[in-house]
């Protein structure tokens, strides 16, 4: 856990750099520079190499303003880094105690639950808070950091957020270090005036997207491809999952000042050999290379860990649903390359359902008011590069009174869609997270 590996992507041999650090969850390092900048456990470091020799010259401590603790949960997760020189992390919090709100997980540590944000300056500045289990952490070509959270208590489901100053994302541990709420009792891990969900829940950021259980259980990297060189999927992000040995990809666009989108199978449950949680692409950006660990989720993996490598061909095509985008009337789905335009103009070809999630302190949820939608046309446009399915309504999910969370998933599935060239289609659904739909 405190190893830092180099490894030769020519020869494929690999070099140890390091031994000698405190569960080193991430790294980062840029193009023409020899330093890299790991987090760990209780701190954000520098590492030089400024020698012949293989090892690490240098640990320099950037900023440990955040607490932790010997819980075995307590990780943190990271750093992205924007073009200004900020750096980015998430902080778990610990899971040794249970109380009335949080029951798996405990404000054990300052900013336990947060995101944090570190200056060029090496300023520590409390970012965003709600955080249960942020697994992953990704930044985008304008520099906007998404992370993604594991189901759980408060956490309906494995979802994607964009991290946004001063928000809450949902789970109530991180409040023992806000400053609008009471501080947790150091003995008790109890707030030590009560907190009810009434207080908490309106102030919760919805996520991009919520990644359905079925096929991914325990999300993790969030790695965008903003090269373009990986086929036809630019700017969009690729997710790994732990438990499932799968990657994910997500589209996203921008409705009324926020993002949501849609989540669409990248490759099927256990291609990989274990868990899949951090992704970096190649630096000509044609493969993504894949780490994995079986660690907390083996389920008889044929391998323990590992690193994976997925090259796109360069000329290859995929026929796929490219991304899904919401309209006043209902979706329209843009595909990789045109389809037929008798199949796709079949309103009978796509089958639609939707549900939301229960909010809760309850270990995840299932799907709550799930139902089918009815498809009234489908119209084939631009030429077979798209369809926009009208619908009776569209949107989000609206039930006073109840446990349920802003935004609804829309499952759109497509049967007998080819494209024009005769090619199948290589997944067939989507998902789509509905919080708000334009005028």
């Amino acid at each position: 856990q405190g190893f830092v590996w180099e490894m030769d992507a020519d020869s494929g041999e690999w070099t140890e750099k390091s031994r000698s650090l405190h569960q080193t969850l991430g790294i980062w390092t840029e193009e023409g520079s020899e330093d890299a900048w790991v987090v760990q456990k209780h701190q954000l470091t520098r590492l030089v190499d400024d020698t012949a020799g293989p090892m690490i010259d240098l640990y320099e401590n950037v900023n440990d303003d955040w607490g932790y603790t010997g819980d075995e949960h307590g990780f943190a997760y990271g750093p992205v880094r924007d073009n200004e020189g900020n750096f980015y992390l998430n902080k778990s919090p610990g899971n040794q105690g249970s109380y009335s709100l949080a029951r798996d997980f405990i404000y054990d540590a300052p900013y336990a639950g947060w995101h944090i944000k570190v200056t060029p300056e090496g300023e520590f500045v409390p970012f965003a808070s709600g955080l249960r289990s942020p697994l992953g952490i990704g930044i985008n070509d304008d520099d906007e950091v998404f992370y993604s959270d594991q189901q759980g208590t408060w956490v309906p489901v494995c979802h994607i957020s964009h991290v946004v100053e001063g928000e809450f994302y949902g789970h109530p541990t991180a409040l023992g270090g806000h400053p609008d709420f009471p501080d947790v009792n150091p003995d008790t891990y109890e707030f030590e005036e009560p907190v009810e969900k009434a207080d908490f829940a309106p102030m919760r950021k919805p996520p991009v997207v919520w990644v359905p259980y079925s096929f991914q259980r325990a999300t993790a990297g969030v790695t965008f491809d903003e090269g373009g060189s990986f086929g036809p999927f630019e700017g969009q992000a690729f997710l790994g999952c732990q438990e499932n040995n799968n990657l994910t990809r997500v589209s996203m666009e921008e409705v009324g000042g926020a993002y949501q989108g849609a989540v669409f199978p990248f490759s099927d449950i256990d291609d990989f050999q274990c868990g899949t949680v951090a992704e970096a692409f190649s630096g000509d950006g044609s493969s993504i290379y894949v780490a994995e660990t079986s660690r907390g989720f083996g389920d008889g993996d044929p391998e323990p860990y590992g690193v994976e490598r997925v090259t796109y061909d360069g000329e290859t095509t995929p026929f796929a649903m490219h991304s899904i985008e919401i309209r006043s009337s209902g979706f329209r789905v843009n595909f990789t390359k045109p389809a037929d335009a008798g199949a796709a103009g079949d309103a009978g070809n796509y089958d639609l359902s939707h549900w939301t999630y229960n909010y809760h302190s309850s270990y995840g949820s299932g799907r709550v008011n799930e139902s089918s939608v009815e498809v009234t046309s489908a119209s084939v446009v631009d030429g077979g590069s798209a369809v926009e399915l009208d619908l009776p309504s569209v949107g989000p999910a609206d039930v006073p009174g109840t446990r349920t969370p802003q935004g609804r998933v829309y499952e759109i599935s497509l049967d007998g869609i080819t494209a024009g060239d005769g090619s199948g289609m290589a997944h067939s659904v989507g998902w789509y997270t509905v919080n708000r739909v334009p005028n």
